[in-house]
């Protein structure tokens, strides 16, 4: 371990693959001396374009911080590392709110800056809507009589606000969201409500995310559809129904059902009530922005990882996959195969039906893997016409009828092409990994499974010197 530490080498690995975004500057000339991927993806510039000497830091931080951080060295003498935080201006223009982290310090007669930003933009953005919901009730409070009781109770609900909001933004799904929201509404040292649930829309149902009930058609005369699809409904005693809206579309209802004592107290006087009521409409609100945050945050997540032509995991979402299923595969001594598929003329198909007959040809080809592969598997396209299916828990026989399956329903594919319709081929690579090789050896004798029976036209290859070709039919 001693040694792992003395390691230049792996302190460098460390700087480079750190989620948040670190740079070294030259402090005398103003330069950028060595950025991570992080850093360039916030920033949206290149390395080389940062370590060019042209950007400086000046050009990255938005003007009204510039004289901030011009000023930071005399701060950073006397404590050693400054925390702050700023808005800089990414490439396109666009800026996004950052905590920074910097240190002076002096190396080998260079002085130098250290510094990391992480992005925390969302929570700002939280942050200022919060404050601005909070800022309006605080408004409406001072308005209504502030020695009553009424008053207390409402301005007692006010303060668990920002905490429900933190609450909401820790959050990682949105069943757990919701269910923890519910909870803080009706906790007795929190808003105290007698009931609190949620009804979120998916697809043609209202489901209750927080507890178990029977989905809800929106279509249903039942009161929470009526209230969804934004009816008048009649109101019980005690009782809110609210529609939970985001960026012009209801996502869902939220019900809750007031506590008795604290209703007996403000029902009779219509401010107060009024005033019930509309903490209610802010906490509805505080929940649909954050659910439309939390979703647009696994849309990224998801686009990250998908092929956006054929909408099965890129090359990026295979090498991480494919390194942990190796792992497990070798850690746990389970089978693991992968078959490794080609497209047989998709040049030939581009050449003479165009670029968009090749696309459709890849669409068919994603979707019928897609289709015939288990939850388990992962299909992904790692190149212009290579596809790989990742089948965990398999040996290499049953990987194989998987691939002479494959093949059969390939060559009913057909894809026009001007007056007529084209069949599509493809050759296959079969291979089970073993325990004693490297992963990239694994992929390779694929790979070269997959190159033998394109080259041989035998339409499967099956690597590890089991070589049944198989041919691919006409």
């Amino acid at each position: 371990m001693e040694e792992l530490l003395q390691d230049p080498e792996f302190f460098k690995m460390l700087f480079a693959l750190s989620g948040d975004a670190c740079y070294v500057l030259d402090r005398r000339r103003r330069k950028y001396l060595l950025v991570n991927k992080a850093f360039e993806r916030l920033t949206g510039y290149t390395a080389e374009e940062l370590t060019s000497g042209e950007i400086r830091p000046s050009d990255i931080v938005a003007p009204e911080f510039r004289e901030q951080i011009e000023g930071l060295d005399e701060d950073l003498r006397k404590r050693g590392v400054a925390r702050l935080e700023v808005e800089i201006l990414r490439k396109n223009g666009k800026r996004r709110w950052c905590e920074a982290t910097i240190h002076n310090v002096n190396y080998k007669g260079y002085a130098l800056r250290i510094g990391s930003l992480r992005d925390v933009t969302r929570r700002k953005r939280l942050q200022r809507q919060l404050e601005h919901q909070i800022e309006l009730q605080r408004k409406k409070a001072v308005e209504a009589a502030r020695a009553s009781l009424r008053l207390y109770q409402l301005t007692e609900k006010l303060r668990h606000i920002p905490r429900l909001a933190a609450n909401l933004m820790a959050a990682e799904t949105e069943p757990q969201m919701l269910k923890d929201a519910a909870a803080y509404l009706t906790s007795r040292t929190a808003f105290n409500y007698a009931e609190a649930a949620f009804y979120i829309r998916y697809g043609r149902y209202l489901l209750r995310m927080d507890a178990k009930e029977d989905p809800i058609p929106t279509s249903a005369n039942d009161r929470i559809a009526r209230v969804f699809r934004g009816e008048k409904v009649r109101s019980r005693k005690r009782e809110l129904l609210l529609q939970l809206r985001g960026h012009r579309r209801v996502l869902g209802v939220l019900r809750v059902v007031f506590d008795p004592e604290e209703y007996a107290i403000f029902s009779r006087n219509r401010a107060a009530l009024s005033e019930q009521i509309s903490l209610v409409e802010t906490v509805a609100d505080i929940v649909a922005l954050a659910l439309l945050d939390l979703r647009l945050v696994k849309r990224l997540e998801r686009l990250a990882r998908v092929d956006s032509l054929t909408g099965v995991f890129n090359r990026r979402y295979f090498e991480r996959r494919f390194s942990l299923e190796t792992d497990r595969a070798r850690r746990y001594n389970r089978p693991l195969s992968l078959l490794l598929l080609d497209m047989d003329g998709l040049k030939e198909i581009n050449d003479k039906c165009g670029h968009a007959a090749g696309d459709a040809a890849l669409k068919a080809l994603a979707r019928l893997m897609n289709r015939t592969s288990r939850a388990a598997d992962a299909v992904c396209r790692i190149g212009g016409d290579e596809f790989v299916i990742i089948l965990p828990e398999t040996a290499l026989k049953d990987a194989l009828k998987k691939a002479e399956a494959l093949q059969s329903q390939v060559r009913k594919l057909r894809v026009e092409c001007v007056d007529k319709k084209i069949n599509l081929r493809v050759s296959v690579g079969v291979a089970q990994f073993n325990p004693n090789e490297k992963p990239e050896d694994f992929l390779a004798r694929a790979d070269a499974a997959m190159y033998r029976a394109k080259q041989e036209k035998l339409g499967i290859g099956v690597a590890g010197g089991e070589e049944n070709g198989r041919d691919g039919g006409d």
